[in-house]
């Protein structure tokens, strides 16, 4: 068994459901507690939404082609890596761990490469569009 189709076993959307709703009920207990603040409670539901969402797209890739994948990565992916950076690379601002300057820089490397990633990928598994013929109408 990979370890996309064991992830996909213990992360069903049920599971994924249920920490959703633990994680909505606990966050804004540990605010009205006084444990942490409504800001950092924000990030934290931001955060696991983003990190779940991005496990859901990538779970869909367990049974795949490659020219699924790509299909995938075009339509979904690349989406989906877009939300997570646009999630994480802010969260780690709010938290201190890098600064604005560097967030910014971040975010417009990670737009980069999966810009070119994009392209790459629709060279390599394009589905080239046929015209149809065009009749020449007939001379009487």
């Amino acid at each position: 068994m990979s370890l996309l189709e064991r992830l996909r076993a213990i992360f069903t959307i049920n599971r994924r459901q249920s920490i959703y709703a633990a994680v909505a009920v606990i966050v804004p207990l540990l605010v009205n507690l006084g444990v942490i603040t409504e800001g950092v409670g924000g990030q934290i539901l931001a955060l696991l939404g983003g990190a779940l969402a991005l496990l859901a797209a990538i779970l869909q890739l367990v049974n795949f082609s490659p020219a699924g994948v790509a299909s995938w990565f075009l339509n979904v992916g690349r989406a989906a890596l877009y939300a997570a950076a646009g999630v994480v690379v802010p969260a780690l601002v709010f938290f201190g761990v890098i600064s604005q300057d560097l967030g910014v820089a971040a975010l417009a490397q990670i737009s980069t490469v999966l810009a070119s990633l994009a392209a790459l990928v629709g060279i390599f598994f394009s589905i080239p569009v046929v015209e149809p013929a065009i009749e020449e109408p007939a001379l009487e």
